[in-house]
């Protein structure tokens, strides 16, 4: 069934797509015949991301006016992308969006639309995300000790996983988001389905470890990356 917070979520990721998209995506390595290695010039944005944007304005234009008219309110939302977003994912527009009997083709369609904005900023074959630094996504393959930022400077993988883990710990999220950050900065394949058993479980036990939201954020329960993996890892 869907919940209000399911609205929320999509309406966030897509945000965050957004943010995103406003970068031109990292340049590719090609690997030349004699096992050297070149790099592309950056890209400018793709087509295909300059139309997703637009779809996405229309798109949202066509489902603030439904959301208007079925509650019979005036909108409060500016005319930009983040503001409609943040509008349609909060407050009684979620709960009203949950009860539609369109909610799953919101969600189906709102998840189409934004990866189609994080597709150009995937990580390549082979790849994986560690994060930003020295101006530009990192990734890196399995069992590479060293990397070469887009700032020119070399550094080690280990000490760039050590910042990660130094600075992520403090990070606040939902059950979804905690999930993707351990997932991606910490190796740990955790889902969201488990931090939320884990939750739900703990509140009957007396001794031990207990995983405790730091807050509610509408009906979305806020954890904390250190509390989780501390809990589950």
């Amino acid at each position: 069934m869907i919940q209000p917070h399911h609205i929320t979520q999509a309406c966030r990721r897509t945000q965050d797509a957004l943010l995103i998209a406003t970068e031109k995506p990292s340049p590719k390595p090609q690997n030349g015949g004699g096992g050297g290695s070149s790099i592309e010039a950056p890209l400018p944005l793709p087509v295909g991301l300059i139309s997703a944007k637009r779809e996405l304005a229309d798109w949202l234009a066509d489902w603030c006016s439904l959301v208007r008219d079925g509650l019979e309110v005036v909108a409060t939302y500016d005319l930009d992308e983040h503001s409609r977003l943040e509008w349609l994912g909060s407050g009684e527009r979620a709960e009203f969006l949950a009860n539609h009997e369109t909610a799953q083709d919101f969600l189906d369609e709102i998840t189409v639309l934004t990866k189609q904005l994080e597709n150009p900023y995937l990580p390549r074959a082979g790849k994986k995300y560690i994060g930003f630094y020295g101006g530009g996504n990192v990734y890196i393959r399995d069992g590479q000790t060293e990397v070469t930022l887009e700032d020119g400077e070399t550094h080690r993988v280990a000490d760039l996983r050590a910042y990660n883990a130094a600075h992520m710990l403090d990070t606040e999220g939902t059950a979804s988001d905690v999930a993707e950050i351990i997932k991606t900065f910490f190796g740990h394949d955790i889902t969201p389905q488990k931090i939320t058993v884990a939750h739900r479980n703990d509140k009957t036990r007396k001794e031990g470890k207990r995983l405790e939201p730091i807050r509610k954020e509408g009906n979305s329960n806020i954890y904390r990356v250190w509390d989780v993996l501390n809990r589950l890892c």
